[in-house]
């Protein structure tokens, strides 16, 4: 759970199934103001105000590796699945991250619609092999790995 500005959290879910008010774990450093943090494996991902982390779950939800850059100041879209976590910046960055890695080191790092203002707060949508990205006047397909 993560609230606007007010850290990420993981709250379990008392007997009556009502949920614990008192989290079980938090990490108070990644405060996101409209990313939702999302979970690949055993870490949790997303962005606040110009950084990016990378929490450990398995370790009390523990920072494992922070990255500083002006991509993540804005609205940023997370997507994770397959160890993967790909980036949609608000900026117009498009990364894929390594899930299990300890530092921050893209795979891929592309800007598709150029270095000009993108400005885009929409979700990337995938259906199939392809992903789909709107920029400020057009919209682009990408075919992902595999058949």
């Amino acid at each position: 759970l993560a609230t606007e500005n007010n850290a990420t959290r993981m709250h379990s879910f008392l007997p009556d199934g009502i949920i614990n008010p008192k989290p079980a774990l938090a990490n108070g450093s990644l405060a996101p103001d409209t990313c939702s943090p999302i979970i690949v494996g055993d870490r949790v991902f997303g962005t606040a105000f110009g950084e990016m982390y990378c929490l450990n779950l398995k370790d009390g939800m523990k920072t494992v590796w922070v990255a500083e850059d002006d991509m993540f100041f804005d609205h940023t879209n997370v997507i994770g699945g397959n160890s993967r976590v790909l980036v949609w910046t608000n900026s117009g960055d498009l990364l894929l991250l390594d899930a299990v890695a300890d530092e921050f080191k893209p795979l891929s790092h592309l800007r598709p619609f150029g270095n000009g203002k993108v400005d885009s707060m929409s979700h990337p949508a995938i259906m199939g092999n392809r992903l789909y990205l709107r920029g400020p006047s057009e919209l682009v397909c990408f075919k992902l790995g595999g058949d």
